[in-house]
């Protein structure tokens, strides 16, 4: 699955953006399926302190691949995010 992120407004930290994996992994994690079967991390927790919030200027753009965890951000403050998400499924 390829994601692409792009952000309609400037996304401060805590105001919800994206959290991503700080390294490099060359490898495919396997995902597990929700209800909606939107694709999900088995072991989220085990990245969670490895990531990083991503900041955005409006209109900029962040493309993920399978091989980089990443997820939202706990939004704490600030207005609602908008963004523009596009996945393809390969």
């Amino acid at each position: 699955m390829i994601v692409f992120w792009i952000a309609l407004h400037e996304i401060k930290k805590k105001e919800g953006g994206l959290v991503v994996y700080n390294k490099r992994i060359n490898k495919e994690f396997k995902h597990l399926y929700n209800k909606m079967n939107y694709p999900y991390l088995d072991k989220q927790k085990k990245f969670k302190n490895n990531c990083k919030e991503k900041t955005f200027k409006k209109g900029e753009a962040l493309i993920l691949g399978k091989f980089i965890p990443h997820g939202t951000a706990p939004k704490l403050k600030g207005p609602p995010r908008w963004a523009a998400i596009v996945r393809i499924s390969t």
